[in-house]
């Protein structure tokens, strides 16, 4: 309220210029180093007889420079040669005496290009990630400026020219680095991937740098981080009919005139994966390949089953390898036609305690109720994973027991036959014929045995534990499926908020006998010693 009173007998116009006057107050002085490049700019921009000044300029370009320089520097030489690009104020030639003064000026100018772009991609790796993308940002527009402003006759509009392909392959250098991270970068530069044509010459570029660095034998921990790193946002998904792209289009209506060969780019996609997927990764680099491998590149490589020895060495090692690489090797079995029969014995052999702790529980799960959705599995097979899981409950964190016991539920529903597992009366009552340390789901005899686990699980300490294994033994198979999507990922505090919202009636009995002022129970051993009044 006092700042509307403080206003009120003013003009918007006064009002505009007390704010102004009040911005101007807090904004920061440039540092004597930031002036002076500013100076050096206008002064270039001023007259040639000043061109000097951009090699200055180009000696703040370097990663031990401080931020508020290069961030200066970066945005003069933008300006200088977006201004010299339009103008054609730049000759790729080699200089010679008969040149004349201008050429030899252009000339110049495009030596001193050159040696910019150098720099700024040098700059991607700087310790700051505002520099770092800003050099990445003033690459991809000098790029853009070029294409724009060259003559109609001079190349194919419908392609790149020399030009822009040298520039980006620099960019993919600098990102494939042995030396420096780029992760930070690539981040920045998803943006420009989301332009198809520079996707297409990023992942050739790629391409062709690591077939050069597997066979030099000049691959490291950092290149393969980077390469996984730039890989990783690539996406081949969703590619639109509708081309959008950054260059190869009419500047006025923007519609794109390039000419994109898709066949080229997957060959491309493909190989940079085949190739990366030969060197010696680690773990958790292990891991995040198997998590994208089976939506992001499966269906993208023109030759999926190059992949199968990798998939399944990878589905045998066990553990959360074997979890990441499941929806892979399903998909080469349900969609490229491998034949691999022991896919349901590793399926089962999974089913381990340690399955209901890890962070991918909910994946297995959803992608092993796919597995076993069909209904012409054999009876044996759906049994021995039913019984499996069954004793699995016995130790499973309480939070797990109602998604399991919803899975049983939908396995004896498509398999009718093993209701009778409910309550088996051929099952021995001294000694369950199922076998749990058996790996072969043929031999475990499970069809034999009777969910006596569910049974036991009944008098469960926590309510909705007992309460859904009361409904399985008790109602037995529903008319329908139960969703078990929704029971994936539910965590201890879901489990106690819904208990605690669960109505309680204030009648509830608390003692046998109602009590009539102070006494024991009658036949209490202390009513017998003490007598109250």
């Amino acid at each position: 309220m006092k700042n509307k009173r403080k206003f009120a007998e003013q003009s918007e116009a006064d009002r505009t210029k007390y704010k102004l006057a009040k911005l101007s107050k807090v904004a920061k002085i440039d540092r004597p180093v930031v002036k002076e490049i500013k100076k050096k700019i206008a002064d270039v921009m001023e007259s040639r007889k000043n061109a000097n000044n951009i090699i200055d300029l180009i000696g703040h370009l370097e990663l031990t420079e401080p931020g508020y320089a290069v961030t200066a520097a970066v945005q003069g030489v933008k300006r200088i040669f977006s201004a010299a690009i339009e103008k054609h104020e730049l000759l790729e030639k080699e200089d010679s005496d008969d040149s004349s003064a201008e050429e030899k000026y252009k000339i110049w100018m495009f030596s001193r290009f050159q040696e910019v772009l150098k720099k700024l991609c040098t700059l991607l790796h700087h310790k700051k990630a505002t520099v770092s993308s800003l050099a990445l940002a003033t690459i991809m527009s000098l790029m853009s400026t070029s294409w724009a402003s060259r003559e109609k006759g001079e190349a194919d509009l419908a392609d790149w020219g020399q030009k822009e392909r040298d520039i980006i392959n620099s960019v993919v250098l600098s990102v494939c680095s042995n030396k420096h991270q780029a992760k930070n970068v690539m981040i920045r530069f998803q943006e420009f991937l989301l332009y198809i044509d520079v996707k297409f010459y990023f992942l050739k570029q790629l391409s062709k740098i690591i077939n050069v660095a597997v066979k030099g034998d000049k691959v490291n921990p950092i290149f393969l981080e980077n390469v996984l790193s730039s890989l990783e946002v690539v996406g081949m998904e969703n590619q639109d009919t509708k081309l959008n792209t950054l260059l190869c289009k009419d500047l006025a209506t923007m519609e794109s005139s390039f000419k994109l060969d898709f066949v080229e780019m997957k060959k491309h996609f493909g190989n940079c994966w085949l190739q990366i997927l030969k060197c010696k990764i680690n773990l958790d680099q292990y891991k995040r390949v198997l998590t994208i491998l089976h939506d992001k590149v499966l269906p993208f490589l023109p030759r999926p089953l190059l992949l199968t020895d990798f998939l399944l060495s990878s589905y045998s090692v066990g553990g959360s390898i074997s979890l990441l690489a499941l929806s892979g090797v399903f998909t080469l079995i349900s969609k490229h036609n491998l034949e691999y029969p022991e896919f349901y014995t590793k399926l089962y052999q999974l089913f381990t305690p340690e399955v209901l702790h890890v962070k991918y529980m909910a994946r297995f799960f959803h992608l092993a109720d796919i597995f076993l959705t069909s209904t012409h599995l054999p009876a044996y097979l759906v049994a021995a994973f039913t019984k499996r899981l069954a004793r699995l409950c016995l130790t499973a964190p309480s939070t797990s027991i109602p998604m399991a016991i919803r899975f049983i539920h939908n396995l004896m529903f498509r398999h009718s036959g093993l209701v009778k597992m409910i309550d088996n009366p051929e099952a021995e009552a001294l000694e369950d014929p199922y076998d749990n340390k058996e790996k072969d789901p043929a031999k475990c005899r499970a069809i034999d045995s009777s969910l006596w686990e569910i049974q036991s699980l009944q008098n469960h300490a926590l309510p909705q534990v007992s309460t859904a294994a009361k409904e399985l033994i008790e109602k037995g198979v529903r008319e329908n499926e139960l969703d078990v999507s929704a029971l994936l990922e539910t965590t201890w505090q879901e489990m106690f908020e819904k208990e605690t919202k669960k109505k309680v009636f204030a009648n509830v009995p608390i003692n046998w006998e109602a009590p009539e002022g102070i006494k024991m129970a009658k036949d209490d051993i202390w009513s017998q010693i003490f007598d109250l009044a």
